[in-house]
């Protein structure tokens, strides 16, 4: 009986591959997905030719982004997808991902689902890499001057009150 919530294969090096295939409920675990893994695990098992187990989920680009947090870091919209062709074809696919058609249009048309052996690319954004480098280099010397300028101040806070400060409190 084929399974109907998870794929298993195993190759040539002895590397048996469990991908949960349930994208459209973002792999959530249910019954019968239960039942297909423990039998899947069994039969596992039992292959002696079997000897690294990994276990995967397909997902589509937005819940690829999802589980990096967002776009929030890179803020550029520009990702595309490397699909390795198939034997004999030459390079890598270059697969267009059309975020805001996704995110704004529900358009899932390029929301493709990533197949093992993908890299999902996103473009830096050139004024955000310059911001980051901008903050490296002078973030040290912003420190330098926040602890200085603490100091100052606390000394300057010491000097003012002074012995008297505290004479008014007692008795």
């Amino acid at each position: 009986m084929k399974a109907k919530t998870i794929e298993v294969s195993t190759d040539k090096q002895g590397i048996t591959t469990l991908c949960l295939n349930r994208p459209k409920t973002h792999n959530a675990i249910d019954d019968v997905m239960i039942d297909e893994i423990t039998n899947a695990l069994i039969a596992i098992d039992a292959q002696p030719d079997s000897r690294v187990l990994l276990i995967t989920g397909k997902e589509t680009v937005l819940a690829a982004l999802s589980n990096m947090g967002g776009l929030i870091q890179f803020s550029s919209t520009n990702i595309w997808i490397a699909r390795p062709a198939p034997a004999g074809f030459g390079g890598d696919q270059i697969l267009p991902v059309d975020y805001l058609a996704i995110t704004r249009g529900a358009a899932a048309g390029t929301n493709y689902q990533l197949m093992p052996h993908d890299r999902l690319y996103i473009a830096e954004d050139k004024t955000v890499a310059l911001t980051n480098m901008i903050n490296v280099a002078l973030g040290p010397v912003e420190k330098l001057i926040g602890v200085a300028s603490l100091g100052t101040n606390t000394s300057k806070n010491f000097k003012s009150l002074g012995r008297d400060y505290n004479s008014r409190f007692r008795r």
